[in-house]
């Protein structure tokens, strides 16, 4: 309230006008959301934090809703019927505000505002830089000095689990539990931890490999995939004569067949997944020699050079942009929290805590059907985050607030015969685009003197009959 108020919707004014001197247009989007949406592909640690809710009396989970927890999906939603005739690239900007369930012990709040952009069906590191760039800039349209840009990459991890892991589940977990570092996650030892706990051990000793007979039979129910596969399981036991439990599932019992035979490649997977992943978030600091580092990661495990030659493309543009080198750094252990992301990530921090962050998340788009995977980057303010870090640097909106109101002009009249031309002097004021408050009863010239300097009123109109007395108050 007050200041606070007055200074959070500066702020969303200023971006939007901000936004709009790049060619983002503004749109204006719901609150709720199908939360299908958001489950697709949002990652387990995003579905924990949704709110609920259940459409009526409907049991068909997909008319269920949830209260937004972020706000590209919402958006990437709102425009699918434009896309077929849309000119490419498209700009977008949003502001609004976002839930996520953080739970008691967190002590945070639940609901926040973001402000942010997104880029649509633009590739590439020119545009990865008009992004950051964006970002960087709108901060410093703020007034806001001393703040710095975190580069970072998930191309690099995503092709590892895509080469090294077999299981999509596994892949899945692993990319999202990499793109949580920082964030839930804190180390690589966690992920193993949280393996672990899956049944999924690096440490364990190397089991019996399956027999020959195990090792065809998983081989042909691998070919033929979870329906057919279990289809064949169940008649070959029905052939045979041999009955099973009222609740076995025959698709558990064919995955549990074919692990049992892939048990120790899928442990050796999984060791060198994770001591490549240990190598790689070590990589940190100045952004050229950190890139270097990172070439020599990528020619050590014979890894593509294509998110690595972005990453440096992006960081060649935003020094031509006139950003200094100084200010930026690359970081290839730290994650965004969301498990969308497919090539950049970054975070621009102010003394130490980030107040945006964002990145590049081609084949979003997928879960509204589109076949192609859409190029996509986009970044979002935390506002609360930014209007703190106005506070701390003095950059307030002056403002109305519980204590003083700061007004122009106190309007008085002494009595209720004096009420009309009291009106008709107030909107007078304020056609002059003052701001301007009209006593709420009437009042003699001393309490009204009293009253304008508690509500530190730059004049005082007094009103009494056919005299009008003005004061400046300061």
């Amino acid at each position: 309230m007050g200041d606070e108020y007055y200074l959070h919707r500066s702020v969303l004014q200023k971006l939007e006008q901000h936004f709009l001197s790049y060619g983002y247009q503004g749109v204006d989007l719901p609150i709720l959301e199908r939360t299908q949406t958001y489950l697709w592909k949002s990652g387990q640690s995003s579905r924990r934090k949704l709110f609920t809710l259940k459409a009526g009396d409907s049991p068909d989970p997909q008319e269920d809703l949830c209260l937004r927890p972020e706000i590209t999906v919402s958006l990437l939603r709102a425009i699918q019927p434009l896309l077929p005739t849309a000119l490419f690239p498209i700009r977008l900007a949003y502001q609004g505000p976002v839930f996520r369930n953080q739970g008691i012990a967190a002590h945070t709040d639940s609901q926040f505002t973001q402000a942010g952009v997104e880029l649509i069906g633009a590739g590439g590191a020119w545009a990865d830089a008009e992004i950051v760039q964006v970002a960087y800039r709108g901060l410093e349209f703020l007034g806001l000095t001393d703040h710095r840009i975190v580069l970072g990459s998930l191309g690099t991890v995503i092709e590892m689990a895509r080469l090294w892991i077999e299981e999509r589940k596994l892949r899945d977990f692993l990319v999202e539990n990499f793109s949580n570092l920082g964030k839930e996650v804190q180390s690589i030892a966690e992920i193993e931890q949280r393996l672990a706990e899956l049944g999924f051990s690096v440490n364990s000793a190397p089991q019996a490999d399956a027999s020959q007979e195990e090792q065809e039979l998983a081989a042909i129910l691998n070919r033929l995939g979870p329906e057919e596969g279990a289809s064949l399981l169940a008649g070959l036991l029905k052939v045979l004569n041999l009955e099973v439990g009222p609740n076995r599932n025959f698709q558990d019992m064919m995955s549990r067949i074919v692990s049992k035979s892939n048990r120790n490649v899928q442990r050796d997977q999984l060791s060198k997944f994770l001591q490549a992943a240990t190598e790689l978030s070590t990589l940190h600091g100045p952004a050229y020699s950190t890139l270097s580092k990172l070439d020599d990661f990528i020619q050590r495990y014979g890894l593509s050079r294509e998110p690595l030659l972005e990453l440096q493309q992006t960081l060649d543009l935003l020094i031509k942009s006139g950003i200094p080198q100084s200010q930026i750094t690359v970081d290839l252990g730290f994650g965004r929290g969301l498990h969308y992301y497919s090539g950049l990530i970054f975070e621009i921090q102010h003394r130490g805590r980030p107040l945006c962050g964002g990145g590049r998340y081609d084949g979003l788009s997928k879960i509204f059907g589109d076949p192609d995977p859409m190029p996509l980057v986009g970044f979002s303010y935390g506002i609360e985050r930014v209007c703190e870090a106005l506070k701390e640097a003095g950059l307030t909106a002056k403002s109305a607030d519980l204590n003083g109101a700061r007004i122009d002009a106190l309007v008085v009249p002494a009595t209720e015969e004096d009420y009309g031309s009291a009106v008709a002097t107030a909107q007078q004021l304020r056609a002059e685009g003052k701001r301007v408050e009209l006593s709420t009863g009437p009042l003699s010239e001393g309490e009204a003197l009293g009253v304008a300097k508690k509500r530190q009123a730059t004049q005082l109109v007094f009103l009494q009959g056919a005299s009008v007395h003005t004061q400046k108050m300061v």
